[in-house]
């Protein structure tokens, strides 16, 4: 005959183990769990590292001058690392597209104030421009844009990422300026040229030692620009 106590203990066994199992299946999710994030953390991070590189080695080398091999070499991975993140250059060299302009709408939103005077806040947007095309970032834009005339594959990725950026700036700027009162077509025309002559300082600046007159024709610039935002013809 069977006790009570026996009984208990049988009844008791069952559920300590299920109790155990549950347990242990937590804590090997919660490890996985872990570990997920932490590969998604260093995914991100050598991903990070990889178009920071790339940008580098655009304004540096050249598009020509940056292999995948050098931007392995700096970041310190092996090339098949390097394609396991993006599966050829072209996709890596678009990529590298959408890092800069993420970071470029963020470099926009610092130092410029939303409540100030439309003049103001022109004037900040040229100062901040002004200052982005003597960036690495600019260059390695500059570079990939002049290879993508010569390669088709590459013309057409690099050119719908600049046409989805640039739709954004120009919501942006039309909007602005026509808060103040400014026809469509006229802000499209101070928008094209204010954009060609800060392309143009770049190159000037690539091109020749002359600071002191890219300084000069920036003044220039913002002076004609003003000048626009007061007309009312």
């Amino acid at each position: 005959m069977v006790s009570k106590s026996s009984l208990k203990v049988r009844a008791k066994a069952p559920a300590e183990a299920n109790a155990r199992t549950a347990r242990t299946a937590s804590a090997v999710a919660e490890t996985h769990s872990s570990v997920s994030r932490t590969n998604a953390q260093m995914t991100a991070e050598t991903t990070g590292k990889i178009l920071r590189a790339t940008v580098d080695c655009l304004a540096g080398q050249g598009y020509a001058g940056t292999t995948l091999s050098l931007i392995s070499a700096q970041v310190g991975v092996s090339r098949a690392a390097l394609l396991y993140h993006f599966q050829s250059k072209d996709g890596l060299m678009v990529a590298a597209i959408e890092r800069i302009f993420e970071d470029l709408q963020g470099f926009y939103r610092h130092d410029v104030d939303t409540k100030a005077h439309i003049r103001d806040r022109v004037l900040a947007i040229l100062k901040k421009s002004y200052l982005w095309t003597q960036s690495a970032d600019h260059t390695a834009l500059m570079e990939l844009s002049f290879a993508a005339r010569r390669s088709p594959t590459l013309g057409a990725l690099v050119n719908a990422a600049l046409r989805q950026h640039n739709q954004r700036f120009d919501v942006a700027w039309e909007a602005l300026l026509q808060s103040a009162g400014i026809p469509p077509e006229r802000s499209s025309l101070i928008r094209d040229f204010g954009v060609s002559t800060l392309r143009g300082l770049a190159v000037s600046r690539l091109l020749k030692d002359d600071d002191l007159g890219i300084e000069r024709q920036m003044l220039m610039l913002e002076k004609v620009v003003l000048t626009e935002l007061r007309r009312r013809d």
